[in-house]
């Protein structure tokens, strides 16, 4: 009797039992579930998060991308398995099937991604505005890097281009030093800090040696027109400053420099992760004075002035939620400069002291937020405010000789979206407005305003997966000149996996400035006079009604409206990467430049001066090669080796020398034609140029060395004949070559001591190269203190 209960008991339970496994079976469960939870973390070999990663789920061919943190949440349609596929640029890309347990409705999965060995991981921003892989880039581009600057113990723009590229710095006792890019002018080079443009100019021309950047992560170098994305200034290349935000609670570093000329220079710079992961905030400050210095002994002035400044930069980062972020930044600068120079005025003679005061305040937001896994944006506004006010005085008897004032202003406000049309597919768009303003006792009324809108497309397309297609456009819409397009096509194919070729195809753009529209000034000392174009026609006007004008030279009415210089622009090369430890690059350029900005003699004024104002006129040309090579090689040592052939020339000029409408003087003192060949191309650019570097450095016992060797071949200094063109063996300053030195040596992992010595050999030429002061030396203390 008991045991037929048993028996039925069983039974019953048996029954259940096979009822419960019947609805838990995952037909059922699936029927039931609906929408699972699916949470993925994606990391690399190193165990490091990977962010930008594409997932797609191959059921429905959704597309999931990872934040920040490598981290992707998403709901999805319950399935037994799941097949995904993950890719990443410089990863092989991953197949996997994922079982999925159907007792949870949340699932948590982590992937690891290994790199391909022959592609770098780093991803640069410059080049098209958007996160991409280095590597994988159609477009010429260089980085510097924190680990590559600290050692050394270099703090301004113009030391570290010197020291780790191999781009020629022009220098100019009046404007200071700047960046030449494929034989262009500095001028040509947009510089930027944060992606926002840098607004402290002199004569147009950005003085990198008094930029300090202690606190730059990296920088960035694109080669080549970017006008198609940036706008005006972009006609050689941009150069990016990019400063870094921490996820340490405290990382503090302080250093101390000073060299010969009595330079001396302070630097301090605190990040701090204040709420690590959503809200952190940094400070940079620098103090550098300079006695400047003068090669010609019984000169009345210094070659380079006095120099004291203050520069400070603050930056906050908050990440409001897990997909959006807000950024502030603001950096000023305050320098003064002092110089002595003499003068025979007619009235008197005695020595001016030079007092120029130097204002340079911008500020940016930034919000990003990304809206799903295929659509961000970012707005972004940026002001910027520079000013300069030099005063001349006689130093007998303190009266005024000359004052100049220049103030400028800029306001810009711009959108940018990205969208991932697939994942070969790549989308931005964007578009913004800038108003801008100038002051000064140089400018037709003192005060002119000019707006601007603009919008730029690019699509960043693989059309399979070794070969990359870039397109980009730009139309800019200006109140003071022609509305401007500014197309470029960039193409990079992985023939095998250590090789790649690239080329690209763009053109660029140099906006008018404001003194070549609105000039209005008298030089006190020459004499001589300039007014913009926009002013020349009241100008000469109000001269004649004075009596000033003795002569006119060409009729004010026949002078046409000022055009934006313009480039159209050809690059191609390739990169080869073995392994670790080899890695060439190639690029051969073409750049034509029409409408080039020059003076324009209009009258004779009665005092015997000329009158100028501004054409377009000249068409130039510059090509040839850039080549580099690193190799990494006994553990511990790296040798760069960089060269350029380049060749430049005016084709207006060869045009006239073709049509033997150019002379020179010979030795006999009789006036010829010059010949082509003996035309020199544009001054103030070697045909070969290069360096050569080799650096030690091993970290475990914290020793630094690195020597250099910059060459020059000769490049056309100055016109000595009169016919205002590089023709004659008098004109080039001779090839040359400069060593560095540099040594440093932490201690205690705490503190570093570094010694440098530039141009050991000590060349100096006081006629060709007035800013080069000789040799020089450097000693430089620092302290780093990071805390978790």
């Amino acid at each position: 009797m008991v045991s037929n209960r048993i028996i039925k008991i069983y039974n019953i339970l048996l029954f259940l039992f096979a009822i419960i496994n019947f609805l838990l079976t995952p037909s059922f469960a699936q029927k039931n579930l609906g929408n699972i939870t699916l949470k993925i973390n994606v990391y690399d070999e190193q165990a490091t998060p990977l962010p930008q990663v594409q997932i797609v789920n191959e059921l429905d061919n959704r597309i999931l991308l990872t934040n920040s943190l490598g981290y992707v949440v998403a709901k999805i349609p319950f399935s037994n398995t799941i097949k995904f596929r993950f890719n990443k640029l410089g990863y092989r890309n991953l197949d996997t099937i994922i079982s999925l347990n159907y007792l949870a409705d949340t699932f948590k999965i982590s992937v690891a991604m290994f790199s391909k060995d022959f592609i770098s991981k780093e991803v640069v921003i410059t080049a098209t505005r958007t996160e991409k892989e280095l590597q994988n880039i159609p477009i010429p581009i260089t980085t510097i890097h924190l680990e590559d600057i600290k050692p050394i113990s270099l703090y301004n723009l113009g030391e570290i281009l010197s020291e780790l590229t191999s781009l020629p710095l022009i220098e100019d006792y009046r404007t200071g030093s700047g960046v030449q890019i494929q034989g262009l002018n500095p001028d040509f080079t947009l510089l930027l800090i944060n992606g926002e443009p840098i607004g402290y100019r002199t004569g147009e021309v950005f003085d990198i040696s008094q930029f300090s950047i202690g606190n730059a992560n990296r920088i960035e170098i694109v080669r080549g027109p970017n006008s198609s994305i940036y706008g005006s200034n972009a006609l050689a290349g941009v150069v990016n400053i990019i400063t870094e935000e921490t996820d340490k609670t405290t990382d503090l570093s302080i250093a101390g420099k000073y060299g010969s000329n009595s330079t001396y220079n302070l630097f301090s710079n605190i990040k701090n992760a204040l709420i690590p992961g959503i809200l952190s905030s940094s400070l940079y400050y620098n103090f550098s004075q300079t006695d400047g210095y003068k090669l010609i002994p019984n000169s009345v002035g210094k070659t380079v002035p006095e120099i004291a400044s203050h520069t400070f930069q603050g930056e906050t980062y908050w990440n409001v939620t897990e997909k959006s972020r807000f950024k502030l930044s603001i950096r000023g600068k305050f320098a003064n400069e002092r110089n002595n120079y003499s003068t025979t005025s007619p009235s008197q003679s005695d020595t001016i002291l030079s007092i120029n005061n130097v204002k340079d305040i911008n500020s940016a937001i930034t919000y990003r937020n990304i809206v799903n896994q295929s659509f961000n944006y970012e707005f972004r506004s940026y002001y910027s405010y520079f000013s300069t006010n030099t005063n001349d005085k006689f130093v007998k008897n303190n009266n005024p000789f000359d004052q100049y004032y220049f103030s400028q202003n800029l306001l810009k406000f711009e959108l940018q979206s990205n969208y991932l049309v697939s994942i070969t597919n790549y989308f931005t768009v964007g578009g913004g407005y800038q108003t801008e303003s100038a002051q000064s006792i140089r400018i037709v009324d003192g005060q002119k305003r000019n707006h601007q809108y603009y919008f730029y497309l690019q699509d960043d397309f693989y059309p399979f997966d070794k070969l990359n297609l870039i397109a980009s456009f730009r139309f800019d819409r200006h109140s003071d000149y022609p509305s401007q397009i500014s197309p470029r096509f960039a193409v990079a194919y992985e023939i095998i996996p250590e090789l790649a070729i690239k080329g690209s195809i763009g053109t660029g753009f140099k906006a008018p400035t404001f003194e070549e529209l609105y000039l209005d000034w008298s030089n006190p000392m020459a004499g001589y006079s300039v007014f913009g174009v926009t002013y020349v026609a009241k100008g000469i006007a109000k001269f004649q009604e004075q009596g000033q004008i003795a002569e006119l030279l060409i009729s004010p009415d026949s002078i046409p409206t000022l055009k934006p210089e313009k480039s159209v622009s050809f690059d191609f090369g390739g990169n080869f990467r073995f392994e670790d430890f080899l890695f060439l690059k190639l690029n051969i350029f073409r750049n034509y430049i029409s409408n080039l900005i020059d003076f324009l003699p209009v009258a004779i004024k009665t005092n015997g001066q000329r009158l100028h104002t501004y054409r377009n006129i000249n068409r130039i040309f510059t090509q040839g090669l850039e080549s580099s090579l690193e190799f990494n090689f006994l553990r511990y040592l790296k040798l760069n080796i960089s060269y350029q052939y380049l060749e430049t020339g005016d084709i207006d000029i060869i045009d006239k020398i073709k049509s033997k409408k150019i002379f020179k003087r010979d030795e006999s003192g009789f006036d010829r034609a010059v010949e082509l060949s003996e035309y020199g191309g544009l001054f103030y650019r070697p045909k070969h140029s290069g360096n050569i570097r080799l650096a030690y450095n091993n970290t475990n016992i914290g020793l630094y060395a690195s020597i250099r060797l910059s060459i020059f071949d000769k490049y056309g200094y100055k016109d000595m004949n009169g016919n205002a063109i590089l023709d004659d063996s008098r004109e080039y300053v001779p090839g040359y070559g400069m060593v560095n030195f540099s040594i440093s040596k932490s201690i205690a992992k705490l503190f570093s001591i570094n010694l440098a010595v530039n141009n050991i050999f000590d060349k100096k030429d006081i006629r060709l190269l007035s800013t080069n002061p000789g040799r020089t030396f450097t000693l430089s203390v620092s302290f780093n203190y990071v805390q978790q």
